[in-house]
């Protein structure tokens, strides 16, 4: 995966060398607990300047620094999900090349917050912030997803993401409803309502 450094080519994000390496020590010592991903996340949320170190950590394929980073990015983007617009395009570019499934889980989930904002809130940013190309990059991105072997949330983020792009592609549906009524049989009880929850609204 070719890594790329947003806070180098932004001057106002360049911070002190030891503030970037204290940053990614706390992100690769960072622990699963939700109170300790919120403390960070408020890290980067109380300095903007942050982000995009966080960011080229997320893409990271170092599961030791990617993982972790990833969790704190689900929890800013929750947060302050517009921070993530100016990098998009090479964030759904990488989407593909990222392999911790715990990454996979937290990046759909910015997927699907991304897709509710632009087709539920019609939120003029982030329609401006994603041209049908990258509409068209997340609905292959998606069905990647949930037709591989990925976690349960990955997939239910998935679907979600996928249902609402079939506003703009009108043979995703017919695709979605084919995937997931085959899947039901062969999937947990999570995956299973939220199938049903999906195939209720097409």
């Amino acid at each position: 995966m070719n890594t790329v450094y947003f806070y180098k080519s932004q001057r106002s994000s360049i911070l002190p060398m030891a503030i970037i390496m204290e940053f990614k020590s706390q992100i690769q010592s960072l622990k699963a607990y939700k109170a300790h991903r919120q403390q960070l996340a408020d890290q980067v949320l109380n300095n903007q300047a942050i982000f995009p170190i966080l960011m080229d950590y997320s893409l990271s394929n170092d599961a030791r620094l990617g993982k972790p980073a990833c969790w704190v990015l689900e929890y800013v983007c929750i947060a302050k999900l517009s921070w993530i617009h100016p990098y998009l395009k090479h964030f759904i570019d990488q989407l593909p090349f990222i392999e911790n499934k715990s990454s996979k889980r937290c990046c759909a989930k910015i997927c699907m917050l991304l897709c509710q904002r632009y087709f539920l809130d019609s939120d003029k940013s982030t329609i401006e912030a994603l041209d049908k190309t990258d509409l068209a990059s997340l609905v292959e991105i998606n069905f990647d997803w949930l037709m591989n072997d990925e976690k349960v949330a990955t997939k239910a983020y998935a679907m979600e993401t996928l249902h609402l792009l079939g506003k703009v592609f009108i043979w995703v549906h017919p695709e979605l409803k084919a995937i997931l009524q085959k899947g039901i049989p062969n999937h947990t009880m999570a995956y299973k309502a939220r199938a049903m929850h999906i195939l209720n609204k097409i």
